[in-house]
């Protein structure tokens, strides 16, 4: 478990049960919906008619997370990186197609499960020994879904 914070989410390998009880925690959440919908221009008609096509998959943007080598293991912060990178490489439990789903738990705001569709790793400090002490791993995941979502359904 990485920082000294209390634990906010946890982040589950569906494929593999590994999880981490995340103690360095995003500082805020973004979650989008988007609504498709043809737009059709009839002929002398002053607006377009919107016909609703679907609603795309939620997604969870720019969720941050912050890795200081000083408040966590080493082996910590290590195995959280090569955790996060799993998720964007297919897994052999799932077949050559497929990288595995990520179920995140925030109690009492969200659980999603998903794929992780961007991930990004941004190194600010070294050691020395050229070392990565401190960074930053930036995702989007978008959810998938086993069944269709109802409007009911907030978490």
């Amino acid at each position: 478990m990485l920082g000294s914070s209390p634990v906010r989410c946890t982040l589950v390998n569906v494929d593999t049960a590994e999880r981490f009880a995340c103690q360095f925690n995003p500082e805020s959440l973004t979650e989008r919906n988007s609504v498709r919908y043809a737009r059709l221009e009839p002929y002398a008609l002053s607006h377009q008619v919107m016909h609703y096509l679907g609603t795309d998959n939620r997604k969870l943007t720019q969720l941050r997370f912050y890795v200081d080598r000083a408040t966590s293991a080493a082996h910590d912060s290590d195995q959280f990186r090569r955790f996060l990178r799993a998720f964007t490489m297919p897994s052999a439990s799932r077949g050559p197609a497929c990288p595995p789903r990520l179920l995140l738990i925030w109690p009492q705001v969200l659980t999603l499960e998903g794929f992780v569709t961007e991930l990004e790793f941004s190194y600010q400090q070294f050691a020395s020994d050229g070392r990565v002490m401190v960074y930053t791993a930036q995702m989007t995941l978008e959810e998938a879904r086993r069944r269709p979502h109802s409007a009911q359904e907030e978490h």
